[in-house]
């Protein structure tokens, strides 16, 4: 059973009075089914929404906090540095997130340096929808300075496990 997308389905999936809670949009038709998306989204505290336009992804972004717009770029009939293009005119401060079939050649690092986030493999899998989430959520804390430094020193290690290692190693050595 197909969700397909419409502004009955942008309704369904919109939390009432969220204005300032972050939004993943889905804009155009993946052929997925939403609901799975609908919950690994919200696993994160944020709300989901679908559109089928960029005309209504920036009327959303100009109202709401897109986070991130999940896209194919090829649907749009364009190449996929366009649909990019397209969408971060649509939604400046969203992280896009491009999906895309097996068969399809990206050059990925051309496309991250033109401002894409991320990429999906289509069909959707929800378990990499989520670590894709996970990704934008880490960027996300990252940037306001509440996420764990990402590099930094090791842990001391604790005298402890020095001296049981040493016993170890004399033990084997003994035959003990």
């Amino acid at each position: 059973m197909r969700d397909h997308l419409s502004a009955e389905t942008s309704r369904k999936h919109a939390p009432p009075n969220q204005a300032n809670c972050p939004v993943v949009v889905l804009l155009g038709n993946l052929s997925t089914e939403t609901s799975p998306l609908d919950v690994a989204v919200r696993e994160f505290g944020w709300s989901f929404e679908c559109t089928s336009s960029l005309a209504d992804l920036r009327e959303m972004s100009a109202a709401r906090n897109v986070l991130a717009v999940l896209f194919e770029p090829l649907a749009f009939g364009n190449s996929c540095h366009e649909a990019l293009r397209s969408v971060l005119e649509a939604a400046p401060k969203a992280h896009p997130i491009l999906c895309h079939r097996f068969s399809e050649t990206m050059l990925w690092p051309e496309l991250a340096e033109a401002g894409a986030f991320h990429s999906l493999l289509l069909p959707l899998n929800i378990g990499e929808v989520r670590q894709s989430l996970g990704f934008l959520w880490a960027a996300k804390q990252h940037r306001s300075g509440k996420g764990a430094r990402l590099h930094g020193p090791a842990p001391a290690r604790r005298r402890g496990n020095r001296i049981r290692l040493k016993h170890a190693e004399k033990e084997v050595q003994t035959g003990m």
